[in-house]
């Protein structure tokens, strides 16, 4: 084994032609492909002020974070979703994370969930329950406000 510097002697940027291996040298050990990027989420109804819209693909896992200000729409039942995702999730794929939101309200909600199924670039919002009742879609109608706010991070694959 060759170990490239020292604790006290640094390489400063390392460039590559190619990828990078980690812990192995088989296939699935190839690190080759890293990507930092900003996305514009849109909204399916209304208007949205969107901020923070950022990404970091590191191979096929991509993680979105965003914060949507502003939300026009509180009187229409279709449910919300995101879309502008950078990426197209994997086929066979399902991702959800919670969210963090204001002026929404749900009877018995315990959380709002942002949830990215299969080959789509949409995020769309759950609610979850602390009753046992099934998950149901986040309605712009389930605001209390027309200047609601969600804020997300989700990972997923692609």
């Amino acid at each position: 084994e060759l170990s490239l510097g020292s604790s006290t002697s640094r390489f400063k940027n390392l460039h590559l032609s190619g990828g990078v291996y980690l812990g192995g040298t088989g296939a699935a050990n190839l690190l080759d492909d890293y990507e930092e990027g900003t996305w514009t989420p849109t909204i399916n109804a209304g208007t949205v002020a969107a901020s923070g819209a950022v990404y970091t693909k590191i191979g096929n896992q991509v993680t979105v974070r965003a914060t949507l200000g502003d939300i026009s729409d509180n009187t229409s039942t279709t449910g919300i979703s995101i879309g502008g995702l950078p990426f197209t999730s994997a086929v066979g794929s399902a991702s959800t994370a919670s969210s963090m939101f204001r002026y929404f309200s749900k009877t018995n909600s315990q959380q709002m969930n942002v949830y990215i199924s299969s080959n789509i670039s949409i995020a769309v919002f759950y609610w979850s329950f602390d009753d046992g009742t099934s998950w149901e879609t986040v309605e712009f109608q389930d605001g209390t406000a027309s200047n609601m706010d969600l804020i997300f991070t989700v990972t997923y694959t692609v």
